[in-house]
């Protein structure tokens, strides 16, 4: 704490002139108050690291730009919102020759534009980054923050018991799980005929959008993505499937082969998703990564900005995907923190999983050639964030799942490995019964889920059950009521 003291009071007592915000051409240079400006768009984080950056060392920061009415709550027409955005956007690139930053640099240092805020991502030198400081159509220069990859079967009855609900014909058909990590394998034994679409906005990328583009990066040993994957929607001949075995996958790879990645192309990703609504009936989106080491003990809708600036764009998006009917579950965090869990799993909106136990046996070694100690089942995990905010439980400890491109299997510890079991049942229950809401299908899972005390803190939580939560989906069907009006019927869905 000693330290940041220091660095605010350091930064704070910097002069605009000590910042440099100014390009060094005399016909460039900004007055005093311009230079006041400039300087009041740079997040304090952003310019302490401008004021310690070496010569052509590149910086990625987040712009906000134009219309602040674009970079809020969103326009209920999402047609609406775009293509005011896209107008917005080709208007702020035209703009910013005006400060010295000619078109060409800017182009070449985009990494991500978002389609419904104003917002670009841009990694460049820092007086490329003053020069935009000094563009009237900018609004806010900050850092763009990084997120990690949070690292007997956990799917038989009597624990998750998707394999009771696969048995009765429920297991995913038709609906579509987008996993948003570090690539999954499409020709892998666990996914055969079941990959679709994919997008990248990490770093190697093939292409952008189509199939393919969600391969995990080459060069990847830590194969994260594949693993959620299999957990969410494996299947094949082996004794074990993932929970929605017959559900198709969406990857979006947005962490890189190190297992990390930029807030901004996480937000992308989840663009890419709502966008795809269109073409798929996508179920869920499953996030089984975040910011470590950044506790939340309460809903952080506004809160999460102060300390990861960006988290607003992250939230916006969550809300767009939620307003469509789609589930998005996030991973509570592996700090072992008993009073809070981490982003984006402390979003309002964002459904956030911890991890117990399954009862599972000692491995030595796992995927990450570590010796796992054996489990107790619905034992809260010890390494699982925890909190009153938080809303499922779900096994995450040696957990088996697919892992690389050539069929292999692994074991692993994580919420990581807890959070695509929700994100799978959301797409069983979805099939069972399509007109479900997200509402719906949470409050299931919560009321059928079997209770367990996490022992650190007693919090309360159900570890959820599919077979159980199947029947109360069911329902929903059976209680349409019709009733007449005027010589027409009336349906009523509940």
């Amino acid at each position: 704490m000693a330290y940041f003291s220091r660095l605010i009071f350091a930064v704070l007592t910097l002069s605009a002139t000590s910042l440099g915000f100014e390009l060094g051409d005399a016909a460039a240079q900004p007055d005093a108050r311009d230079a006041a400006k400039s300087a009041n768009k740079v997040d304090v984080k952003l310019a302490a690291k401008l004021a310690a950056t070496a010569p052509g060392e590149a910086l990625r920061i987040i712009i906000e730009y134009g219309d602040p009415s674009l970079q809020g709550p969103k326009i209920d027409d999402f047609s609406e919102r775009k293509a005011a955005v896209m107008s917005e956007q080709e208007r702020f690139l035209a703009s910013t020759a005006t400060t010295g930053l000619s078109p060409s640099v800017m182009q070449r240092g985009l990494r991500s534009k978002l389609k419904y805020s104003a917002v670009l991502a841009f990694e460049g030198q820092a007086d490329q980054i003053r020069a935009l400081s000094r563009n009237p159509m900018v609004s806010r220069l900050y850092l763009d923050s990084k997120l990690q990859g949070f690292l007997p079967q956990s799917t038989s009855a009597g624990i998750v018991d998707s394999v009771t609900s696969n048995s009765q014909g429920f297991s995913g058909a038709g609906q579509t799980i987008a996993i948003v990590d570090n690539g999954v394998a499409a020709d892998h034994v666990f996914f055969t005929g079941r990959v679709v679409g994919g997008a990248c906005y990490s770093s190697g990328c093939p292409f952008e959008t189509g199939f393919g583009a969600g391969e995990p990066e080459s060069g990847t040993t830590i194969f994260h993505g594949v693993h959620v994957a299999g957990i969410a929607a494996g299947s094949s001949t082996l004794s074990f499937s993932g929970v929605a075995r017959e559900a198709q996958i969406l990857p979006v790879r947005v962490l890189n082969a190190a297992g990390d990645g930029f807030l901004s192309d996480i937000v992308s990703g989840l663009e890419y998703i709502f966008e795809q609504r269109q073409n798929f009936s996508i179920a869920s989106v499953n996030m089984s990564l975040g910011v470590l080491g950044l506790p939340f003990s309460s809903d952080c809708d506004s809160s999460a900005e102060s300390s990861l600036p960006g988290a607003n764009l992250l939230r916006d998006q969550v809300n767009l995907l939620t307003s469509a009917g789609i589930a998005v579950v996030a991973a509570s965090g592996n700090d072992g923190f008993t009073n809070s869990i981490s982003f984006p799993a402390c979003l309002s909106r964002v459904i956030s999983v911890g991890s117990t136990g399954d009862g599972s046996g000692a491995v030595s070694p796992s995927c990450s050639n570590q010796s796992l100690p054996a489990t107790s089942i619905d034992v809260v995990s010890p390494f699982s964030n925890s909190s009153t905010i938080l809303e499922l439980l779900a096994p995450g400890a040696i957990i088996n799942s697919s892992t690389g491109a050539n069929n292999m299997f692994c074991q692993q510890n994580g919420t990581s490995m807890a959070a695509p079991h929700v994100a799978g049942a959301f797409a069983v229950l979805r099939a069972a019964e399509p007109t479900a809401s997200r509402f719906q299908i949470l409050d299931a899972l919560v009321d059928a889920g079997l209770p367990v005390t996490d022992s650190r803190n007693g919090v309360v939580r159900s570890r959820i059950d599919v077979a159980e939560a199947l029947p109360e989906i069911q329902e929903l069907r059976s209680s349409l009521a019709i009733a007449p009006l005027n010589g027409y019927s009336l349906i009523f869905i509940p």
